[in-house]
């Protein structure tokens, strides 16, 4: 048996990638709970598996299907064992550093790790920050993994119909998991169309269809397809009509390239430039060692189409900069291999400054200060859920008879219904005024005039993030109807009589004026 032999550079950044998963996930090691973002996809997941509803129906959310199938998998399987979700957070922040560096291999100018080390060093900075990783298993590190999967499966040295067809089910299922990915779905159907191969063009799209049938099967199966093309009407409306206008102008295109580049990197300036000088050179020059290669095109138009995604969302901080760490590195590692071939070693310390300045700011994010011990490590990993509630007597029997509760505001109300196994007084499960539109106050605010809640929990703490008083002058003032018509049992409040005499009769001194004569819109 022949022994394995690993260079020394490869070995290093191996050894990287896994202090760097430790760093950053022993931030959230001793939590009771995986992040909000993964618990408010997880509780919809499972609902219909404990006869508390189905997404979109009974939970008002804007994340396509795609979510729910995966949290669905993985929730039936790992039930509420916590440690098997915060493994799983390793696993697949070990599995996106283990594809992404495979992509370099294949886009850089010798095929190994060790002569992409500058990029591959500035893309583990990323992976173990917390500015990028701010909580457990973030669907965008998930709807990350699949797309740069499907481009690591174009970058084969011989891409057949079958991997252009792996490729499009891939590519389109990770919009399927978060919206903004759909985009890269486009690199293959734009490689088959420029090699006028129609025989990869169909397989792309069969595989586009397979990702779609998919998800219509989830939705149909539990009988939700029309509540998600309500969900679609209102993501439609929060979309600019004309999206191909959006980048026709070079100034503003350009403009929002320079708005990422300042958020990711002080040092922006220096990266556009080097960037347009390379495609400039490698455009314009004949020596066959600037231009680009089949894989440095793939890396060019994965950065691109993925960038028309994450502009559209108009967040370009925190985790959201996830969903571009790929895209950008392999861009940065195909300019590197152009400038390569070209100067050979002389670039080394070119790339060096090239890759590395950007991490200074993003460095002070490592969470070096707040590492665990590997005893300490293994210790929290197997810390449980957040206890369930011990409701008092009065309450446990209302729910008893009626498992429904209202608990307000804001982004830790899914856990409390996930640990408690309670079902959301209405489909809104998470109230805030940034994921509601004005149809859907309205239809908040109707759900109030049929019926009020038997028990509420209300609070404005740290997980509410928002300005209560605003959001309930602006629609139902709810701490009034609550003073007004509850009673108080250790905190909870209890609906005294099934109606609110004052709200039946005088509504207009709750409910903001806009929404009074509005029935309900669905």
């Amino acid at each position: 048996m022949k022994p394995i032999n690993i260079n020394p550079v490869t070995l290093i950044l191996l050894l990287l990638s896994g202090l760097m998963i430790y760093l950053q996930t022993s931030v959230f090691i001793s939590d009771n709970s995986i992040g909000h973002n993964a618990v408010s996809n997880l509780l919809p997941a499972l609902a219909p598996f404990h006869q508390l509803g189905v997404p979109y129906r009974d939970y008002w959310d804007i994340y396509p299907p795609g979510i729910y199938i995966f949290w669905s998998l993985i929730g039936l399987l790992f039930g509420k064992n916590l440690a098997l979700y915060k493994l799983l957070h390793m696993f697949l922040c070990g599995s996106f550093i283990g594809v992404v560096f495979s992509t370099f291999k294949k886009t850089n100018f010798s095929g190994q790790l060790k002569d992409s080390w500058p990029v591959a060093l500035l893309f583990l900075v990323f992976m173990g920050s917390t500015l990028t990783h701010p909580q457990l298993l973030q669907n965008v590190l998930i709807a990350s993994l699949v797309s740069v999967l499907g481009i690591r499966i174009l970058l084969s040295n011989t891409a057949t119909w079958i991997q252009y067809g792996l490729a499009g089910f891939l590519l389109l299922f990770s919009g399927m998991i978060k919206d903004p990915f759909i985009f890269g779905f486009l690199v293959p159907i734009t490689l088959a169309l420029a090699n006028k191969n129609w025989k990869q063009l169909s397989w792309t799209l069969a595989g586009g269809l397979l990702a779609l049938a998919v998800n219509f099967c989830f939705l149909e199966h539990f009988n939700i397809l029309g509540n998600y093309l309500e969900i679609l009407n209102f993501k439609r409306s929060l979309t600019p009509t004309h999206l191909a206008l959006l980048y026709l102008s070079p100034n503003r295109y350009l403009g929002y390239m320079a708005d990422l580049f300042s958020y990711l990197f002080f040092a922006w300036p220096l990266l556009i430039s080097l960037i347009i000088a390379g495609i400039v050179a490698s455009t314009l020059t004949k020596k066959p060692e600037l231009k680009f290669t089949k894989n440095e095109k793939i890396s060019v138009l994965f950065f691109f189409f993925t960038f028309i995604g994450f502009d559209l969302q108009h967040r370009s901080w925190g985790p959201y900069t996830l969903q571009m760490l790929a895209p950008l590195c392999l861009i940065l590692n195909a300019m590197y291999g152009i400038f390569a071939r070209r100067f050979g070693k002389r670039i080394l310390f070119g790339a060096v400054i090239f890759c590395l300045i950007p991490a200074i700011p993003v460095i002070q994010h490592i969470p070096i200060n707040t590492v665990v011990s590997p005893s300490k490590f293994l210790e929290e990993i197997e810390k449980p859920w957040a206890t369930p509630t011990q409701f008092p007597g009065e309450i446990a029997a209302i729910l008893k008879t009626d498992p429904r509760i209202l608990h307000l505001y804001g982004w830790g109300s899914p856990l409390f219904y996930f640990v408690n196994d309670l079902k959301p007084f209405n489909r809104f499960f998470i109230v805030h005024p940034n994921i509601m539109a004005d149809a859907q106050q309205a239809e908040w605010i109707e759900s109030f005039k049929n019926e009020l809640p038997k028990v509420v929990i209300y609070g404005d703490g740290p997980g509410a993030d928002m300005d209560v008083q605003r959001f309930e002058a602006g629609t139902i003032q709810l701490g009034r109807i609550l003073k007004e018509c509850y009673h108080s049992v250790e905190g909870y409040f209890v609906l005294n009589h099934p109606r609110c005499e004052g709200f039946d009769k005088h509504p207009e001194k709750y409910i903001a004026s806009k929404y009074l004569r509005r029935t309900n819109p669905l």
